[in-house]
Protein backbone atom coordinates (compact mmCIF):
# COMPACT_ATOMS: atom_id res chain seq x y z
CA UNK A 1 0.00 0.00 0.00
CA UNK A 2 1.26 3.46 -0.95
CA UNK A 3 1.43 6.22 1.49
CA UNK A 4 -0.25 9.49 0.70
CA UNK A 5 3.04 11.39 0.38
CA UNK A 6 4.20 8.99 -2.33
CA UNK A 7 1.28 9.57 -4.69
CA UNK A 8 2.14 11.23 -7.96
CA UNK A 9 -0.29 14.11 -8.23
CA UNK A 10 -1.21 14.92 -11.83
CA UNK A 11 -3.49 17.85 -12.73
CA UNK A 12 -5.22 20.44 -10.60
CA UNK A 13 -7.43 19.95 -7.64
CA UNK A 14 -11.01 21.14 -7.84
CA UNK A 15 -10.23 23.96 -5.42
CA UNK A 16 -7.47 25.31 -7.70
CA UNK A 17 -9.81 25.22 -10.71
CA UNK A 18 -12.56 27.09 -8.84
CA UNK A 19 -10.17 29.79 -7.57
CA UNK A 20 -8.75 30.26 -11.08
CA UNK A 21 -12.23 30.59 -12.63
CA UNK A 22 -13.31 33.12 -10.00
CA UNK A 23 -10.13 35.18 -10.52
CA UNK A 24 -10.62 35.13 -14.32
CA UNK A 25 -14.27 36.19 -13.90
CA UNK A 26 -13.34 39.10 -11.61
CA UNK A 27 -10.57 40.32 -13.94
CA UNK A 28 -12.87 39.89 -16.96
CA UNK A 29 -15.61 41.95 -15.31
CA UNK A 30 -13.13 44.71 -14.51
CA UNK A 31 -11.81 44.68 -18.10
CA UNK A 32 -15.33 44.81 -19.54
CA UNK A 33 -16.28 47.79 -17.37
CA UNK A 34 -13.07 49.57 -18.28
CA UNK A 35 -12.89 48.80 -21.99
CA UNK A 36 -16.44 47.80 -22.87
CA UNK A 37 -17.81 51.17 -23.95
CA UNK A 38 -14.66 52.25 -25.73
CA UNK A 39 -14.54 49.03 -27.72
CA UNK A 40 -18.25 48.91 -28.58
CA UNK A 41 -18.58 52.59 -29.50
CA UNK A 42 -15.17 53.06 -31.08
CA UNK A 43 -16.73 53.61 -34.52
CA UNK A 44 -18.98 56.51 -33.39
CA UNK A 45 -16.37 59.22 -34.08
CA UNK A 46 -15.99 57.90 -37.62
CA UNK A 47 -19.73 58.18 -38.28
CA UNK A 48 -19.83 61.69 -36.76
CA UNK A 49 -16.91 62.70 -38.99
CA UNK A 50 -18.70 61.33 -42.07
CA UNK A 51 -21.78 63.38 -41.19
CA UNK A 52 -19.65 66.50 -40.66
CA UNK A 53 -17.85 65.99 -43.94
CA UNK A 54 -21.14 65.48 -45.77
CA UNK A 55 -22.20 68.94 -44.55
CA UNK A 56 -19.03 70.39 -46.06
CA UNK A 57 -19.74 68.46 -49.27
CA UNK A 58 -23.22 70.00 -49.50
CA UNK A 59 -21.74 73.52 -49.29
CA UNK A 60 -19.23 72.53 -51.98
CA UNK A 61 -22.17 71.36 -54.12
CA UNK A 62 -23.81 74.78 -53.62
CA UNK A 63 -20.61 76.54 -54.68
CA UNK A 64 -20.23 74.30 -57.73
CA UNK A 65 -23.84 74.88 -58.76
CA UNK A 66 -23.38 78.63 -58.33
CA UNK A 67 -20.24 78.71 -60.46
CA UNK A 68 -21.56 76.34 -63.12
CA UNK A 69 -25.27 77.14 -63.44
CA UNK A 70 -26.15 80.30 -61.50
CA UNK A 71 -23.14 82.60 -61.98
CA UNK A 72 -24.29 86.06 -60.91
CA UNK A 73 -27.89 84.92 -60.39
CA UNK A 74 -28.25 84.78 -56.60
CA UNK A 75 -32.08 84.63 -56.61
CA UNK A 76 -31.98 81.49 -58.78
CA UNK A 77 -29.34 79.91 -56.52
CA UNK A 78 -31.46 80.75 -53.47
CA UNK A 79 -34.46 79.03 -55.07
CA UNK A 80 -32.36 75.97 -55.96
CA UNK A 81 -31.02 75.68 -52.40
CA UNK A 82 -34.59 76.03 -51.09
CA UNK A 83 -35.66 73.12 -53.29
CA UNK A 84 -37.84 75.38 -55.43
CA UNK A 85 -40.13 76.26 -52.52
CA UNK A 86 -40.53 80.02 -52.14
CA UNK A 87 -42.95 80.16 -49.23
CA UNK A 88 -41.72 80.83 -46.58
CA UNK A 89 -38.95 82.85 -48.23
CA UNK A 90 -35.88 80.69 -48.59
CA UNK A 91 -37.77 77.65 -47.26
CA UNK A 92 -36.05 78.17 -43.89
CA UNK A 93 -36.58 75.35 -41.43
CA UNK A 94 -37.20 72.77 -44.16
CA UNK A 95 -35.42 69.42 -44.19
CA UNK A 96 -34.36 68.64 -47.75
CA UNK A 97 -32.87 65.61 -49.44
CA UNK A 98 -32.04 66.51 -53.02
CA UNK A 99 -29.13 66.49 -55.47
CA UNK A 100 -27.12 68.73 -53.14
CA UNK A 101 -27.48 66.26 -50.25
CA UNK A 102 -29.51 65.94 -47.04
CA UNK A 103 -29.67 69.12 -44.98
CA UNK A 104 -31.89 71.45 -42.96
CA UNK A 105 -32.07 75.08 -44.05
CA UNK A 106 -31.42 77.39 -41.10
CA UNK A 107 -30.98 80.59 -43.12
CA UNK A 108 -31.33 81.21 -46.85
CA UNK A 109 -31.74 84.96 -47.27
CA UNK A 110 -30.27 88.06 -48.80
CA UNK A 111 -28.28 90.26 -46.47
CA UNK A 112 -26.17 93.40 -46.56
CA UNK A 113 -24.07 95.20 -43.99
CA UNK A 114 -25.03 98.70 -42.89
CA UNK A 115 -22.67 101.58 -42.06
CA UNK A 116 -22.12 100.25 -38.53
CA UNK A 117 -21.22 96.78 -39.92
CA UNK A 118 -24.43 95.16 -38.71
CA UNK A 119 -26.16 92.52 -40.79
CA UNK A 120 -29.49 93.54 -42.31
CA UNK A 121 -31.99 91.70 -44.47
CA UNK A 122 -31.79 92.95 -48.06
CA UNK A 123 -34.07 92.77 -51.07
CA UNK A 124 -33.03 90.42 -53.91
CA UNK A 125 -32.65 93.45 -56.18
CA UNK A 126 -30.40 95.41 -53.80
CA UNK A 127 -27.03 95.98 -55.53
CA UNK A 128 -25.10 95.32 -52.30
CA UNK A 129 -26.84 92.08 -51.43
CA UNK A 130 -25.16 88.87 -50.39
CA UNK A 131 -26.79 85.47 -50.13
CA UNK A 132 -26.29 84.00 -46.66
CA UNK A 133 -26.86 80.25 -46.54
CA UNK A 134 -26.75 78.41 -43.22
CA UNK A 135 -27.46 74.69 -43.15
CA UNK A 136 -27.56 72.08 -40.41
CA UNK A 137 -27.09 68.31 -40.46
CA UNK A 138 -28.69 65.54 -38.38
CA UNK A 139 -26.04 65.99 -35.64
CA UNK A 140 -27.04 69.65 -35.22
CA UNK A 141 -23.75 70.92 -36.67
CA UNK A 142 -24.14 74.21 -38.54
CA UNK A 143 -22.22 75.59 -41.50
CA UNK A 144 -22.63 79.05 -43.06
CA UNK A 145 -21.52 80.31 -46.47
CA UNK A 146 -21.99 83.76 -47.98
CA UNK A 147 -22.31 84.09 -51.75
CA UNK A 148 -21.49 87.42 -53.37
CA UNK A 149 -23.23 88.48 -56.56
Amino acid sequence: MKKRAEWNIKGFTILEVIITLVAVAVVGAMMFNTLGTSMMKSSDPIFRMQTSLSLQQIIENFVTAYEKYYAGDLPALRDAIAGGVLNPPGNEGAVLDNTFGEYTIVENRFIKFNASHQEETAAPTDPQNLLKVTIKNSNGEILTYIFAG
